[in-house]
């Protein structure tokens, strides 16, 4: 009971405070043993995996919104029907248990329906919900309804179907190799993890989470998109250039420009907030690049850390980043939809910023995570009516259910004035 109680406060911290389920379990779970912080993390995952299709149980079978109250069904639901650590009968037995000891009301006359919805799991048939409805598809794929939305009305409901699924799914995992660090001897082994596709791009065959891989852990294979990989094969060569890279996310996407231009160019690689990949920017560092500057930009102006005119420049921007969706099942909770407007402001003063130190005939890259129209199309559309200087060379946009499985929109934009 005491595992059960302590899963609760997780997903507590997570749904009312927006923390990630890494926090959220660091926090609660302070002294506990690993195998159950372990069992904790998988339940609690599966939980939000299934975030939607719990609060349409706790809706309809029991009549409640309340969290503390849908948190212990939601618990209950993926412990009995999905990882069966327990009975069906032991599971209700601790959900009785549990909202006897919290004071709430009596579930005996809701147990005989909750049998029949984790006897047939996202088959059952809820009264409540229209099949084909934006709620439904919610339900089924557990995706927010602003989401659906979002890609119905930019995309269209033949986009939307497919897209879905796709996002609903364990994305195919992407890395590239890190030439810069030797892989040791001992993890030459682990490489039969993974099929060589391309050059240096590799992808990852297990159906499990690539985070905990070592030879990504330890950064020499880096997890990236497919549509990032292809932004480099549409650029020229280069040598004896200047080249910035400005990251303002997370992903590793901003190493690829590093490897394709690093040894012959001069390279600036900019970290809107350095904590995000510090552990990986700090090993960059023992490299003794002579050539390589690292530089992090907590300002909202990067005109201070750009010396001279550049031949190319990468803007990794911050993203609505749909494409975090698929790997951490959280997300969708953490995201707040109202810091959209933001970030669309903070995409066009980096893209203005930035297009003032590429030199003639020098290109500026403009990448993210996301295929929501205002991030990407609209976004350089209005860039390219309001820079005449700027022609786009290439642009391409990436959708989950198409060859690649990416979530990611790119757009190379040249000085030709």
């Amino acid at each position: 009971m005491k595992f059960f109680n302590n899963c609760c406060l997780v997903l507590k911290e997570v749904v009312e405070n927006k923390s990630t389920l890494t926090f959220a379990t660091k926090k609660v779970l302070k002294k506990a043993k690993i195998n159950d912080v372990k069992n904790s993390v998988s339940l609690c995952g599966l939980y939000l995996r299934n975030y939607y299709l719990i609060e349409q149980i706790s809706k309809e079978i029991f009549s409640t919104r309340e969290v503390d109250k849908t948190i212990a069904i939601g618990l209950t639901y993926v412990n009995v029907a999905l990882k069966k650590f327990d009975t069906f009968e032991n599971g209700v037995e601790n959900l009785k248990k549990y909202f006897a000891e919290k004071g709430f009301e009596s579930i005996d006359d809701k147990i005989e329906a909750f049998k029949e919805v984790v006897d047939k799991k996202r088959n059952y048939e809820f009264k409540t919900l229209k099949r084909g409805s934006f709620s439904y598809f919610s339900v089924r794929y557990n995706i927010p309804i602003r989401l659906i939305k979002m890609i119905h009305n930019q995309y269209g409901r033949d986009y939307l179907i497919p897209s879905i699924r796709a996002i609903s799914k364990m994305p195919t995992q992407y890395v590239y190799r890190n030439k810069f660090l030797k892989i040791p001897e001992e993890l030459q082994e682990q490489l039969k993890n993974y099929k060589e596709i391309a050059q240096d791009l590799y992808e990852f065959v297990p159906e499990t989470s690539i985070r905990k891989e070592r030879l990504v852990k330890e950064f020499n294979l880096l997890p990236i998109q497919m549509g990032s990989y292809k932004i480099l094969k549409s650029l020229p060569s280069l040598e004896d250039g200047e080249v910035t890279v400005y990251s303002g996310c997370r992903s590793f996407d901003f190493f690829l420009p590093l490897a394709k231009y690093g040894e012959k160019n001069n390279i600036t690689v900019i970290q809107k907030n350095e904590k995000d990949n510090f552990e990986f920017l700090s090993i960059l560092k023992k490299q003794n690049f002579k050539n390589l500057i690292l530089r992090s930009c907590n300002e909202d102006s990067v005109e201070t850390y750009i010396s001279q005119k550049q031949n190319a420049i990468f803007f990794y921007a911050k993203s609505s980043n749909i494409d975090a969706m698929r790997k951490e099942p959280e997300y969708f909770l953490t995201f707040d939809p109202n810091t959209l407007d933001s970030l669309l402001e903070d995409q066009r003063k980096g893209l203005n910023e930035l297009s003032k130190f590429v030199v003639r005939e020098g290109y500026l890259v403009y990448a993210v995570n996301t295929f929501n129209l205002k991030e990407t199309l609209i976004m350089i559309k209005k860039f390219l009516s309001e820079h005449s200087d700027f022609v786009e060379v290439k642009s391409e946009i990436f959708f989950p259910h198409e060859p690649g499985n990416s979530i990611f929109y790119y757009s190379i934009l040249k000085l030709v004035k």
